[in-house]
């Protein structure tokens, strides 16, 4: 699927803007998008993702940073965001591997497993701009073959404004949140 190059030229001359991965969907085959736009705007009171892609949107999905918040050891992720997690999650070796800890359990209900008990973590997410300090994850079995290191669910989706929103050939994604959300 080709790009209107006029209306990708008005997305460009929008200000300060990155490239970075959405997965979209066309004729049933999952592929990457070539081109995606992220901003930042608003009022100095909030921070703003923005994406634009083509209509055919499959998943959204994110490059962060996670870190534990005692060593500071850190590493670039992949984050799938997902209305239908009520949590933030991270794959258990992920959390293995940075050594993140929490000490206690969570139930969670599961689609597939129905109710299984996961590990609650602590870990400094970066999401751009945004640092969520000290966020409890749950360490849950993420498996399978493109599935995300990092799911991004309501906790963190609700305490800001989330739209996907049709503007011509294109669908923006936008998440903005007020700085004083991401305080610790």
């Amino acid at each position: 699927m080709l790009i209107d190059s006029d209306v990708l030229g008005r997305l460009k001359s929008d200000g300060n803007k990155r490239m970075t991965k959405i997965v979209w969907n066309f004729s049933g085959a999952d592929s990457h998008i070539l081109t995606d736009i992220r901003g930042r705007g608003g009022d100095d009171d909030e921070v703003v993702i923005e994406h634009a892609f083509p209509s055919c949107l499959s998943c959204i999905e994110t490059d962060i940073q996670l870190e534990n918040p005692d060593t500071h050891r850190g590493m670039r992720l992949t984050a799938l965001w997902d209305t239908g997690s009520t949590n933030s999650c991270v794959a258990n070796a992920v959390a293995d591997l940075l050594e993140l800890n929490g000490g206690r359990d969570a139930d969670v209900v599961t689609q597939a497993d129905g109710v299984i008990s996961c590990p609650v973590v602590i870990g400094n997410m970066r999401i751009e701009d945004m640092l969520f300090e000290r966020k409890s994850l749950l360490s849950v079995p993420l498996v399978g073959g493109r599935n995300p290191s990092v799911i991004i669910g309501m906790d963190v989706i609700g305490m800001g404004d989330f739209s996907i929103a049709r503007k011509g050939a294109m669908s923006v994604f936008r998440f903005s949140i007020k700085k004083s959300c991401l305080q610790p």
